[in-house]
Parts: C-alpha cells; sequence; structure tokens
C-alpha cells in the first residue's frame, strides 16, 4: 500500500507541475483574463491599454489569492464545497467587471478546478492512509486485549479446576462412610463437583485453544444511526472471548 501512494504521489506531483505549467501559459499567451473591447483614455488608445493590463493583474492577483486560500484548506470531505466557493469567487469578480467588460476564462478557471481536484486527490489518499493505520492499531489493541482476556480466563478456570478437583476428591472420602439421607446428599453433591469440574476443564481448554489460534475470532455486523449513521453498517472481527463485550464498547464509543 505505502509502495503504491508513493507512486501515486509522484504522479500528482508531476500533474500538479504540469497544472502549474497550464496556468503560467495561459497568462503568458494573456488568455488567462481578457477584456473585449479596445479602451481609449484621454483619446489614447496605449493608455487605454495600460489601464486595462493594470485592471487584469489586479483581477489574477484576487483570483489567485482567493484560490490558493481555498486551496490550503482542501480536506478529503469538502471538495464540493471548495469548488463552488472557487465558482462563486469567479463569479463574483467577472460581475464586478462586466462594465469594463473584462472577465476571467474558462479554460483558466479548469486549471485551478484540476489543481484543486489534485489536492482533494492528495488529501483523501492521506486520510485512506490515516485510516488503515487506525485500523491496524485497533486491531492490535483488540488482539492484545483478547489475549490478556484468554490468559485470565484460563487462569480462572484452572483456580475452578483446583478447587473443584479438591472438593471432588473430599466429597469422595465422606461418601465412603456415609449412609441413608447424609449419602444421597453427598451424591448429589458429588455430581455437582464433577458437572462444575467439567465445565472448568472445558474453559480451560477453550481459552487454551483460542490462544493457540490467534487468527479466530468471531466477525460481527452491527449498525448505529447516532454513530455510524443512517444504512451504514460496521463489519470487523473480535478475538473476544465474549464478543459481546466489544459490541457494548462500541455502542459506548458512540456516544
Amino acid at each position: 500500500i505505502c509502495i503504491r501512494i508513493f507512486h501515486d504521489d509522484i504522479q500528482n506531483c508531476d500533474a500538479d507541475r504540469a497544472g502549474k505549467a497550464n496556468q503560467k501559459q495561459l497568462i503568458v499567451e494573456d488568455k488567462a483574463v481578457v477584456c473585449d473591447i479596445v479602451w481609449v483614455v484621454e483619446g489614447s488608445s496605449s493608455k487605454g491599454q495600460k489601464m486595462i493590463e493594470l485592471d487584469k493583474k489586479l483581477i489574477l492577483r484576487a483570483f489567485n489569492g482567493e484560490c490558493n486560500a481555498i486551496l490550503s484548506k482542501v480536506k478529503w470531505n469538502n471538495v464540493s464545497r471548495c469548488k463552488e466557493r472557487i465558482q462563486d469567487i469567479f463569479e463574483r469578480i467577472n460581475k464586478l467587471q462586466i462594465v469594463k467588460k473584462i472577465h476571467i476564462t474558462d479554460d483558466y478557471l479548469t486549471t485551478i478546478m484540476e489543481e484543486l481536484d489534485l489536492e482533494y486527490g492528495l488529501e483523501q489518499k492521506t486520510h485512506q492512509i490515516k485510516e488503515q493505520e487506525q485500523a491496524i492499531r485497533e486491531e492490535r489493541r483488540e488482539e492484545e486485549r483478547a489475549i490478556r482476556e484468554l490468559e485470565q480466563e484460563r487462569a480462572r478456570a484452572e483456580r475452578e479446576e483446583i478447587h473443584y478437583q479438591a472438593a471432588l476428591e473430599k466429597v469422595k472420602k465422606e461418601i465412603e462412610s456415609a449412609t441413608g439421607v447424609k449419602y444421597e446428599q453427598l451424591k448429589e453433591k458429588l455430581q455437582y463437583y464433577e458437572d462444575e469440574l467439567a465445565e472448568a476443564r472445558t474453559n480451560k481448554e477453550r481459552a487454551i485453544s483460542m490462544a493457540q489460534q490467534t487468527r479466530r475470532g468471531y466477525v460481527y455486523v452491527i449498525s448505529n444511526i447516532g454513530s455510524f449513521g443512517e444504512d451504514v453498517f460496521k463489519i470487523g472481527m473480535t478475538r473476544r472471548i465474549f464478543p459481546e463485550d466489544r459490541i457494548r464498547e462500541l455502542k459506548k464509543d458512540s456516544f
């Protein structure tokens, strides 16, 4: 992924340089800002031309300044708003110059929009990298948490196994000399301890097995309008012993 993005960034830089070159070419060819009529000032067309050239420079400087400010604030999720702002500035500046018949050309606006698209593409890739890194960190935290829980579950199951094994041995000794009601009570207790011992051993074996299979887990699909939005679902995997714990954490994080 990093290599792919690195090459994409090189291509973006090349495209960006090409876009800047196109803008400069339009300026050099006097096609960035144009005047549709010839002005005469004090009976002199040369003075009129100087006035128009000065106005064109001021218009171009103003437009570029506004656009550069917008380009510096482009993010992965605001390109439409940025395009609308540039279009609005383009139309407002041209509207102010209707009387003098001066206007920024559509070709020059196109080069600015292309530059905006390049900035947006770079921001998108940066955002994707951050999301990928966040997902990796979250997965690592989830794995570490799962390992801790598995260790705790194994230790708890081992303690229970020792406890019920000792209790079972004690009941077995007591039942040898018991009779009547006492014998029946001990038989029930014996069955209870055998069941609990079997469950403790099953829990221990499960914890050991899951710890050995580090890629094993539960896939979940959840929705949360308040957190993800309408008709948006989160698909993930948890290695927790009890996957409901992970679901509760996600619900808690959404508030």
